[in-house]
């Protein structure tokens, strides 16, 4: 069975750490030995010369004796040698001292060598059993592998089958493509063909309309007009409103804040929408509110509300990036049209059902074509859009800005004919009935009427303690605008006469600040809401 790599390694490592530590003290342990065999020597010598001493002092005991006996001279040299003996015998003990303490040096060197080796020892059982729980490791790692290596070939298994079937798809998916980009071609085809006869459609209708007005003017070129006659003296096709004195009756309009209320043409009968994604209809009879109907399926808040000339469909803006159309003979969802990309601030029907203008937070207009769902136009805002109007017989769009600005689009053109500045950024806005001035409520505390046959600002309408609380506050006119009405912050409905500029009435009921308010195009009646879902009717008896 073949060795391991790893246990070699480990094996030539301790040779190579043995070979390492030997060569450290070689010469330590040579030099140790040639003193032992020195002593050895030395203790031999020192035997010897002890035996010779021993011998000698016997000698010389017996040489005594006998010097003594046969001469003085002879003693003295006898007496010599043995003196040169100590001597020698003295430089021997000398050396052997010397080779003691040298002894005693290599005794401890060896000691200390000693207990190195013991921790190198001890080093090593530890890494022998880091090198055991490494083995385990490693076996349950392969195990591991092993296991990662089964699930990867079960999922490689499974993505080839997934590419068979995604390639298949994409076949299948490539064909219904090209069905699908010969089917575009053709409506794209009949779309151009319906738009031309519309355009021509359009253009005798528009010479038509460009005869009446000839006409029309010729007439009136005769008649000497004051310019700086107000624009609320001219006529109106309803009576003369009447200021609301009381409320008629609280309800809460919906589940959630509340963001828009509206009056149908008629006036018998209002829709509320806001924060519970519904638009509810309210039938009005003997001065109280019934609900009629609750019209679902927006996917967020509902922010504007607005009804077409006929009382055949209202519309509803919302904060899913969309807006909707129902019927109100049966209350069915008829239109979903989407388009942009952040939400829709508000929309109004541009004098019909089938014609719709929408402003966003992307800041875009979109004009819509209902029968078709399609977008017709999309014009690019400089400026954040608050709100949006429809003015049907100048062909105009008319929008409030966050800088301080109201601007009026030419709807064929998609261009801006008019701006006007006014003091604050624009939270709401409102046409009078005769098309002919646009009330503006802005930050500034400040409700603006702006003339859309001078482009100017006309009237200047504030109160004392009136304060708008958000950045958007829904004014309105009254039927014959003589009247405007905003809701303040401190909760009262603030009600200004057009003639003398001033307020002329304060209606006190909402508890929270009021966010929209509409005049019955009867003249009669008031409705308000709160920023929580409570609105109120008011009327004068």
């Amino acid at each position: 069975m073949d060795i391991p790599k790893w246990k070699l390694d480990i094996v030539n490592q301790l040779l190579l750490r043995d070979q390492q530590q030997a060569h450290a003290f070689e010469d330590l342990i040579h030099h140790y030995g040639s003193l032992r065999s020195g002593i050895s020597h030395l203790d031999q010598e020192k035997n010897r010369y002890e035996q010779e001493l021993k011998a000698c002092r016997q000698e010389v005991s017996t040489l005594t004796s006998k010097l003594e006996m046969s001469c003085a001279m002879k003693s003295y040299d006898y007496e010599q040698k043995v003196f040169r003996l100590q001597e020698e015998v003295t430089d021997l003990h000398r050396q052997k001292g010397a080779l003691a303490a040298d002894v005693i040096e290599l005794s401890k060197a060896v000691q200390e060598r000693d207990r190195a080796l013991a921790s190198s020892n001890s080093k090593l059982t530890e890494l022998e059993s880091n090198l055991k729980t490494s083995h385990r490791t490693i076996n349950n790692l392969t195990d591991k592998v092993h296991d990662l290596d089964r699930i990867n070939k079960l999922i490689m298994d499974e993505k080839f089958a997934m590419d068979m079937t995604l390639k298949s798809l994409e076949e299948k998916n490539r064909e219904i493509e090209e069905d699908k980009q010969k089917l575009l071609t053709r409506v794209a085809e009949l779309q151009e063909t319906i738009q031309e006869l519309r355009n021509i459609e359009h253009d005798i209708k528009y010479r038509k309309n460009q005869e009446t007005i000839r006409k029309n003017l010729a007439e009136a070129a005769s008649v000497v007009v004051d310019i700086n006659e107000p624009d609320y003296l001219e006529a109106s096709p309803c009576i003369r409103s009447v200021i609301p004195q009381k409320a008629l009756m609280k309800i809460d309009a919906n589940d959630g804040e509340v963001n828009s209320v509206r009056f149908t043409p008629s006036g018998n009968m209002f829709g509320s929408a806001g924060f519970d994604r519904k638009l509810r209809l309210w039938a009005i009879t003997d001065n109280k509110c019934e609900l009629r109907s609750t019209l679902v399926g927006c996917n967020a808040a509902v922010t504007a509300i607005d009804f077409d000339p006929h009382e055949t469909v209202v519309l509803g803006a919302s904060s899913d990036f969309s807006c909707r159309v129902w019927t109100l003979n049966d209350s069915r969802l008829r239109v979903n049209l989407t388009g942009h990309s952040e939400r829709v601030v508000s929309a109004k029907f541009m004098s019909s059902s089938n014609r719709i203008v929408t402003v966003s937070s992307d800041r875009t207009i979109k004009l819509w074509d209902v029968e078709r769902c399609m977008c017709k136009r999309t014009i690019m805002a400089t400026s954040s859009l608050q709100d949006v109007l429809a003015c049907g017989p100048l062909c105009a769009i008319i929008t409030g800005h966050f800088d301080h600005k109201v601007r009026v689009w030419d709807e064929r053109t998609g261009a801006v004919s008019t701006e006007v500045a006014v003091c604050g950024r624009v939270t709401g806005l409102d046409i009078s009935s005769d098309m002919r001035q646009v009330l503006a409520c802005t930050r500034n505390n400040t409700l603006e009427v702006v003339s859309l046959r001078t482009n100017k600002v006309c009237d200047y309408l504030t109160a004392e303690g009136f304060r708008v609380g958000l950045d958007i506050v829904r004014p309105c006119f009254s039927a014959d605008a003589l009247y405007a009405v905003a809701g303040g912050q401190d909760g009262c409905v603030y009600i200004w006469n057009r003639q003398t500029r001033q307020l002329e009435a304060c209606l006190q009921g909402h508890s929270n600040t009021v966010v929209c308010c509409h005049w019955s195009p009867a003249g009669h009646m008031l409705i308000s809401c709160e920023r929580t879902n409570k609105a109120i009717l008011w009327g004068d008896s």
